[in-house]
């Protein structure tokens, strides 16, 4: 049975449309009579009619509007119009609204309501296939979409162990015939509540900047893919494929610039983009992989430096340094410059206890190894804010800082001014 709603101003008409047919015999149920738009527009939401028969000139909201917000809301729904002469015209244009008949009011037989519901209840059945396969297209494209998704993120957290069903995803979407990975930091420490952000609201003001980098990526790239690790507020990792590496170069440079001022415009959050870089299809797979376990290592711990952060700047020569612990604790400490290090790390690569080698390093160097850390960490992020390249953020991130705020109170500890004071400092004639 097909639900019908019947509305028009004129009650004469409404019950002449009432008892002019069998309604059983044709498939249908009145469900319900108005008169005017405004009620008939609260009952097509109530009771969500399979056909309106609607007078096009009825009071409050016409028929004709009706018509257009109907179809807005609930496109399956089919409408007959009613009309009289006079509104000829309106009658032609509610067609162009996908009205499936209109019918005279001073000329309406049961024959014709008969065929004209005969009619909307063919095209509601229609309307409703097309419903069912625009939604199963749609389910399918998002769990593909998911399916590419999560493929591309097991692809980056372990390339080295990607399974068959992964790989065939990925090379069916042609991503191995040459893509760019990248990295995109997000920093709270930004926002003026820094200190009262719960964990919540980080999701929340995640959630947005993700959305803001997806459709910022997806003007870029037609082909990309932007995911974020289970459970993480810090970062966010994209793939894009079916392009050269000359024009990945110079559109992730842009993109950089344009999220940056996005960002820092709506959201308020420090972003940027680095990337790991650009592998084509003539590399090898060994050399992919290695590259992809790399850039993992290193943002999946929000440190990235990629080719930037190269050996940092010798705060004393090992020439000099008589005991082999300590030396090989120093080169540690330099060679892991862009990682989150202290004395237990580097204790254990030189293989002694931490207490030892505190006691040795403060002896040989005449400095604690934790401020030493702190000072090779200050020396090479001078060395990049000169470069002009990078936000300090950016650079705090790249040096693998908690966040901005603990990374400026130590550079003013061991400069005595803060990363942007020491940036202003460079511009001065």
């Amino acid at each position: 049975m097909f639900k019908v709603l019947a509305a028009d101003d004129e009650p004469i008409i409404l019950s002449g449309v009432k008892h002019l047919i069998d309604w059983e015999k044709n498939n249908c149920i009145l469900i319900g009579t108005t008169s005017n738009g405004e009620e008939t527009l609260e009952e097509i939401r109530r009771l969500r009619p399979d056909i309106v028969i609607c007078d096009i000139g009825m009071p409050v909201c016409s028929g004709l509007e009706v018509l257009k917000k109907t179809g807005e809301e609930f496109p399956e729904t089919v409408f007959i119009m009613l009309t009289n002469h006079e509104d000829f015209d309106l009658a032609r244009e509610s067609l162009r609204y996908r009205a499936v008949e209109y019918l005279l009011k001073n000329r309406l037989e049961a024959g014709d309501l008969e065929k004209a519901l005969a009619l909307a209840a063919e095209e509601r059945e229609n309307r409703g296939r097309l419903k069912r396969v625009k939604i199963a297209d749609e389910c399918l494209r998002l769990n593909r979409r998911g399916m590419l998704e999560g493929a591309a993120l097991r692809f980056l957290a372990n390339p080295g162990a990607l399974s068959p069903g992964d790989t065939a995803i990925l090379e069916e979407q042609g991503l191995f015939g040459g893509f760019g990975a990248a990295f995109i930091p997000v920093d709270y420490s930004t926002l003026p509540d820094y200190g009262e952000l719960n964990d919540s609201a980080k999701g929340r003001l995640f959630k947005w900047e993700k959305e803001i980098a997806g459709k910022l990526i997806s003007s870029f790239f037609n082909k990309t893919i932007l995911v974020h690790p289970e459970n993480s507020h810090s970062h966010l990792l994209f793939i894009c494929w079916g392009i050269s590496k000359e024009e990945w170069e110079t559109k992730t440079e842009l993109l950089r610039d344009r999220l940056i001022k996005t960002s820092s415009q709506i959201t308020q959050l420090g972003t940027g983009i680095m990337t790991a870089g650009f592998f084509t299809g003539a590399d090898s797979p060994a050399r992919q992989l290695a590259a992809l376990e790399e850039f993992y290592h290193r943002t999946g711990n929000c440190r990235v430096g990629f080719d930037e952060l190269g050996a940092a700047a010798s705060l004393a020569g090992t020439e000099d340094i008589q005991n082999e612990a300590v030396r090989k604790a120093r080169q540690f400490i330099h060679d892991n410059i862009d990682k989150r290090i202290g004395l237990r790390h580097a204790a254990g690569y030189a293989a002694v206890s931490p207490g030892y080698l505190s006691t040795l390093f403060k002896k040989e160097l005449k400095v604690n190894l934790m401020d030493y850390i702190n000072q090779a960490k200050v020396e090479k992020a001078c060395e990049l804010i000169r470069r002009g390249k990078y936000r300090i953020y950016e650079i705090s991130c790249m040096l693998g800082f908690e966040n901005a705020y603990y990374f400026t109170r130590v550079f003013h500890r061991h400069t005595g001014l803060s990363p942007t004071e020491y940036q202003k400092t460079l511009k001065r004639p």
